[in-house]
C-alpha cells in the first residue's frame, strides 16, 4: 500500500514539472465564413461563433461553418476583430455610437452621444461586461470616457488631453484600471464609471510605447516599445504613495510578432510567424516554447488568448487556428515553488503561500517554503516540550520505579495514545489558548520554576540523612513531585502580577507588540504543548521498552565494580539503550511532522516564517486538510497540494524507515545477550 501511494503521488506530480507535456493537445484549424468580421467565444462551452458583414452568425465547431441567425449568445462573450475597430459599435452620426448588447435571441442597441468627432479618435479601448460597457478614447486634444449600464445609465467625462500628452490608452479586463501613455510618461489610474483618479506616474521613458496591457488586481502592466521590447512593470503601494518599478524585460526578435496576456497565469503569449508561440512567465521571468512552426506562416491578425475556452487563437488567411492551453501551469515551476519570487505589488522577492482570494484574477502564490518551515516549527516546539518529559519518564519508569507501580503507570500512559488528536486540538484551541492568553506570564513562569524547583529539591534531598530517605520505598519518589507541581503553580500565580507590573508595565502583550514581537492567541506555544502531549506516549513507550529491555546482568556487573545506581544508568544502561531512545525520538518526530488536527485547530494557520514562539504557523498537513476539499481537480491548486502531500509522505516515510532501521540494529545487537 505504501508503494501504491508513492506511485500514485509520483504519477500526479509528473505533469507539474514536465514542460513539454503540459500541452497535451495540438492545434486545430477552423474555416472562416466568407467576409468574416469577428468571432465570439462562449463563456459556458468550448464553442466559437463568427459573424459576417451581413450579420449572419456561424458556429465554428466543424470545418464547414454552419449558418445561424438569431442565435443565443451569452452577453459576456469576448470579441476578436480582424481590425482594431470596436465590434458591434456602429456610427450613426459624427458623434453617435450604437452599442449592441445581446440577449437571448436578438441584439438590442443603446446609443451613446460622445463629445468628440469619431473621425478624430486616435486610440480607443473598451471593456464589455454582462451589465455594463466602459469606453476610453483620445483625440488630438481630448481624453474622454463613457460608461453605459444595461439599465440605460450613461456617464461621459472629458479631460484636456494636450496637458496630459497621451498617445495611447488601455483598460484592464476588470474595467477598474486605466493605463495612459505618451512620449515621455506613463500614468496608472483608477477608473470608477467615467471618473479617473491618477495613482502613479512614470516620467522620462526611454522609448515610445506602442501597445500595453494592464494586469488586473495590482495595476501592474506589460508594455511593448517601438523597438519590440516587452517590459513588465509593477506598482507598489507604499506609505508615501504609489511607486512603479520595472521588474523584467524581454526582446521580441521578430518585428511581426504579436502578443497577448494570460491574466490568470501572469504569462505573456508571443506569436512569431517565423518561429512559433512562446510563453513568457512574468513572475519568474522565464520563457518556454509552446508551439514551433516548421515553416514560416503568414502574419497573424489579432493573436489573442481567450480565457473562456482557455485557448490562444489567431487569424491566418481564411483559417482560424486554436492552440489549447488546458493543462498549462507556468506558475508551478521549481523557482516559484521553492525559491524567492518577486510578485507583482511586492517590494522585494519573498516566499509567499496564498492560493486563493476574493478576486478571480488574483495571482496564486504557491511557495511551499512557508509550509515546510511551519511544519518544522510545529514539530520543533512539540519535541522541545515532549522529549524531556517522555525520555525522563521512560528512564524513571523503566529503571527506578517499582514493578507494582510500573504495572499501573506504563499502561496508563500508553492509553493516552488512543486519545483522538482532534479532541486534543479542540481543547487546545478553545480552552488552553484562552487560558494561557489570560495567564501568559504565570504560564511561562511555571515552565521555568518547576524544573528549577526539581533541581533544588534534588540537591536538598542529597543532604537529607540516609535514615530518613531510606524509609521511602524505592521507586515511590514520584510522590514528592506532586507537592512541587502545586507549589510551582501557586508561586507562579503569586509572582506573575509582580513581574508583569514591574517589568512589562502591566501588560506583557502590549510590551511585546511595542517591540515588534507579534503575539497571537493560537500560537506555537499552544501547539508545542498540545502536540507534545500527543507525542509523549509514542516516545515514552518506545524509549521505556528500550531501557527496560537492557539485560539486568549489565547493570549488576556495574554495581559489582562499585558503580552507583546513577553511574550504572549513565555509563551502561543509557548507552546500551541509546539506539532505541534515538529511534523513539525519531518516530515521535515523524508523528509530529504529520500531525494535522492539532496544528489545524490550535494555531492561526498563517504561513509566516518566524521562529517567534508566540506566533502561529501553517504546516503541510493542515494546508492539505483545509484546501484540498475546495481545489478543482487537475488545477494548479490541486497539483501543488499533491506536491505538498508527496513531500509530507516522503519526509515521514524516511523518518519512520530510519527509526525502524535503528530498532532492528538494536535487536540484532542484543539478541545474543
Amino acid at each position: 500500500m505504501l508503494l501504491l501511494i508513492f506511485v500514485f503521488l509520483t504519477m500526479e506530480l509528473i505533469p507539474i514539472f514536465n514542460q513539454n507535456n503540459r500541452l497535451a493537445e495540438g492545434t486545430d484549424s477552423l474555416v472562416l465564413p466568407e467576409n468574416a468580421q469577428a468571432i465570439y467565444a462562449s463563456q459556458v462551452s468550448d464553442t466559437v461563433y463568427a459573424v459576417d458583414d451581413k450579420n449572419d452568425w456561424f458556429q465554428l465547431s466543424t470545418a464547414t461553418p454552419v449558418a445561424k441567425r438569431e442565435i443565443y449568445i451569452h452577453p459576456g462573450f469576448t470579441p476578436i476583430n480582424r481590425g482594431r475597430e470596436l465590434w458591434r459599435m456602429e456610427t450613426s452620426g459624427r458623434n453617435q455610437v450604437d452599442v449592441y448588447s445581446l440577449d437571448d435571441t436578438v441584439a438590442t442597441s443603446h446609443s451613446i452621444e460622445l463629445p468628440v468627432d469619431l473621425n478624430e479618435v486616435q486610440s480607443l479601448s473598451y471593456v464589455a461586461k454582462s451589465q455594463s460597457l466602459t469606453l476610453v478614447g483620445t483625440t488630438d486634444s481630448e481624453l474622454f470616457t463613457a460608461y453605459l449600464s444595461s439599465k440605460g445609465k450613461r456617464q461621459v467625462t472629458v479631460l484636456n488631453r494636450q496637458r496630459l500628452a497621451i498617445e495611447g490608452v488601455a483598460l484592464s479586463s476588470a474595467g477598474d484600471g486605466l493605463l495612459l501613455w505618451g512620449k515621455d510618461n506613463i500614468l496608472i489610474s483608477r477608473l470608477n464609471g467615467a471618473d479617473i483618479h491618477t495613482l502613479a506616474t512614470i516620467e522620462g521613458i526611454d522609448e515610445d510605447i506602442v501597445e500595453a496591457h494592464l494586469i488586473p488586481g495590482s495595476f501592474g502592466f506589460v508594455a511593448q516599445t517601438a523597438s519590440g521590447e516587452l517590459q513588465y512593470w509593477s506598482m507598489l503601494s507604499l506609505q508615501q504613495g504609489f511607486q512603479i518599478q520595472k521588474l523584467a524585460h524581454l526582446d521580441m526578435g521578430d518585428p511581426q510578432a504579436e502578443w497577448d496576456l494570460m491574466h490568470r497565469h501572469r504569462t505573456v503569449l508571443i506569436f512569431e510567424p517565423s518561429k512559433g508561440v512562446t510563453a513568457w512567465q512574468l513572475t519568474n521571468n522565464t520563457t518556454s516554447e509552446l508551439l514551433s512552426f516548421d515553416t514560416a506562416v503568414s502574419a497573424a491578425v489579432n493573436f489573442t488568448y481567450l480565457p473562456n475556452i482557455d485557448k490562444a487563437v489567431w487569424w491566418s488567411g481564411d483559417q482560424l487556428h486554436r492552440l489549447p492551453m488546458r493543462g498549462y501551469r507556468p506558475e508551478l515551476s521549481l523557482k516559484n515553488v521553492f525559491g524567492k519570487v518577486w510578485f507583482d505589488g511586492y517590494e522585494e522577492p519573498e516566499f509567499v503561500w496564498q492560493t486563493t482570494a476574493l478576486a478571480d484574477n488574483y495571482e496564486a502564490k504557491v511557495s511551499l517554503v512557508p509550509l515546510v518551515f511551519g511544519t518544522i516549527k510545529a514539530a520543533f516546539y512539540a519535541m522541545l516540550f515532549a522529549v524531556p518529559i517522555a525520555i525522563g519518564g521512560a528512564i524513571y519508569t523503566a529503571y527506578f520505579m517499582s514493578s507494582a507501580l510500573r504495572a499501573w503507570v506504563k499502561p496508563t500512559i500508553e492509553l493516552m495514545e488512543a486519545l483522538p488528536t482532534v479532541i486534543i486540538g479542540f481543547l487546545a484551541g478553545l480552552w488552553l489558548a484562552p487560558m494561557i492568553d489570560e495567564n501568559l506570564v504565570s504560564s511561562v513562569l511555571f515552565l521555568f520554576l518547576f524544573p528549577l524547583l526539581i533541581v533544588l529539591v534534588s540537591f536538598i534531598w542529597s543532604w537529607v540523612p540516609k535514615k530518613v530517605t531510606s524509609n521511602i520505598p524505592s521507586g515511590l519518589h514520584l510522590i514528592t513531585v506532586v507537592p512541587m507541581i502545586i507549589f510551582s503553580l501557586l508561586l507562579a500565580q503569586w509572582a506573575a502580577p509582580i513581574i508583569e507590573n514591574g517589568y512589562f508595565f502591566g501588560d506583557v502583550q502590549t510590551y511585546l507588540a511595542d517591540r515588534g514581537i507579534a503575539y497571537d492567541q493560537r500560537n506555537s506555544f499552544i501547539v508545542g504543548i498540545a502536540m507534545g502531549f500527543a507525542v509523549i506516549p509514542t516516545i515514552f513507550t518506545l524509549a521505556e521498552e528500550a531501557i527496560f529491555s537492557v539485560p539486568k546482568h549489565l547493570s549488576q556487573a556495574a554495581f559489582a565494580l562499585g558503580a552507583s545506581k546513577w553511574q550504572a544508568l549513565s555509563s551502561v544502561v543509557l548507552q546500551t539503550a541509546s539506539s532505541g531512545i534515538v529511534s523513539a525520538i525519531m518516530v515521535g518526530l515523524g508523528k509530529a511532522v504529520g500531525e494535522t488536527m492539532i496544528v489545524l485547530m490550535a494555531t492561526g494557520n498563517t504561513p509566516v516564517q518566524e521562529w517567534n514562539i508566540f506566533e502561529g504557523m501553517r504546516s503541510l498537513a493542515s494546508t492539505i486538510a483545509i484546501e484540498m476539499p475546495e481545489s478543482e481537480v487537475a488545477s494548479s491548486h490541486y497539483q501543488i497540494l499533491i506536491l505538498s502531500a508527496f513531500l509530507l509522505f516522503v519526509f515521514t516515510f524516511l523518518l519512520n524507515s530510519l527509526a525502524e532501521m535503528i530498532r532492528q540494529r538494536l535487536r540484532e545487537k542484543y539478541r545474543s545477550l
